[in-house]
C-alpha cells in the first residue's frame, strides 16, 4: 500500500480535517507528513489556518467563511493522491544536540529505572544519549516535543500519580517516547534529568522554538558545574544524512 492510498480523510467539524495514515509509524512517515504539512500550507496560504503532525495523523484547520471544508476535502484529496511521497529525496536534516545534566539530584526517577532495568545508571544514560530521535509531534503544552524511540530496557510507563510540577528543562520518558518539559508544569514522565537550554519562550510576538515535527535529536551528558555555569549558548546544530 502507498502513501497516498493509505491517508484516509474525515471532517472533524465545520472547520477541520482528519488525515489518518494507516502505514507503520516511522521516522521517515514522520518526515514525509511534515513536508506535507508545509506544502499544505503553500498551497492554501490563504486559508489554511493550522496544519499540526502527529505520530501518523494531521489535524488541518481551514478558514471556511468562503468555502465549506467538504470543498477543502475533496481539494486535499485530490492533492494527496498525486503527492510525490515516494519521489522526495533524502534530505539533509539537522540535528539538535541538547546538553543534559544526569542526576539524581534532578532526575528522581533514574534510580527507579535502574531497579526495574536491572542496569547502572551510567548504563541509563548512556542508552539515552546514543541514540537519534525523532519529534513526531508537538503538544501537551506549547514547545513539548514527543520524541522516540528510546531503547526498550529504558522505558517505563507513565507515573500512577502525576508530579503537581516538573521543573522546566527536565528530560523524560514514557512508554518509548522521551521528551522535555518546555515550562515548569504537572507531569507523569519519570525524570532522568535537566537541561539548561530554554527550549520555549516568546520574544515579543515571536515564538522562540528549536523543535518542529519531522526533526532529529540527540542528547548528550554534562558534569554539575557545566550544568551550573551554562549560558543562554546557540544549540549544537550538525548537518547529517
Amino acid at each position: 500500500m502507498t502513501l497516498n492510498s493509505a491517508i484516509e480523510i474525515h471532517a472533524v467539524n465545520e472547520l477541520s480535517l482528519h488525515l489518518k495514515c494507516h502505514h507503520p509509524i516511522t521516522p521517515e512517515l514522520a518526515q514525509h507528513l511534515a513536508n506535507l504539512c508545509k506544502d499544505l500550507a503553500a498551497h492554501y496560504p490563504h486559508t489554511l489556518i493550522d496544519a499540526v503532525p502527529s505520530y501518523n495523523s494531521i489535524l488541518l484547520t481551514f478558514d471556511t467563511s468562503k468555502e465549506s471544508i467538504f470543498y477543502f476535502k475533496q481539494h486535499v484529496q485530490e492533492l494527496i493522491a498525486h503527492y510525490p511521497f515516494l519521489e522526495q529525496e533524502q534530505q539533509q536534516r539537522r540535528i539538535l544536540r541538547i546538553p543534559v545534566y544526569y542526576h539524581t539530584d534532578v532526575g528522581p526517577d533514574l534510580r527507579k529505572i535502574a531497579e526495574h532495568s536491572g542496569l547502572s545508571i551510567e548504563d541509563i544514560i548512556q542508552l539515552h544519549c546514543e541514540r537519534t530521535y525523532t519529534v513526531y509531534s508537538l503538544g501537551f503544552a506549547p514547545g513539548f516535543a514527543y520524541m522516540g524511540n528510546v531503547d526498550e530496557r529504558i522505558a517505563l510507563p507513565r507515573l500512577a500519580t502525576p508530579r503537581e510540577r516538573v521543573a522546566k528543562g527536565s528530560v523524560g520518558i514514557a512508554g518509548k517516547q522521551t521528551g522535555i518539559y518546555p515550562q515548569s508544569l504537572p507531569g507523569g514522565w519519570n525524570i532522568i534529568g535537566q537541561t539548561p537550554c530554554d527550549l520555549f519562550h516568546l520574544d515579543g510576538n515571536v515564538v522562540v522554538c528549536p523543535f518542529s515535527a519531522g526533526c532529529r535529536v540527540r542528547f548528550f551528558a554534562i558534569n554539575r558545574e557545566e550544568f551550573v555555569d551554562f549560558t543562554d549558548k546557540p544549540f549544537d546544530l550538525e548537518n547529517a544524512p
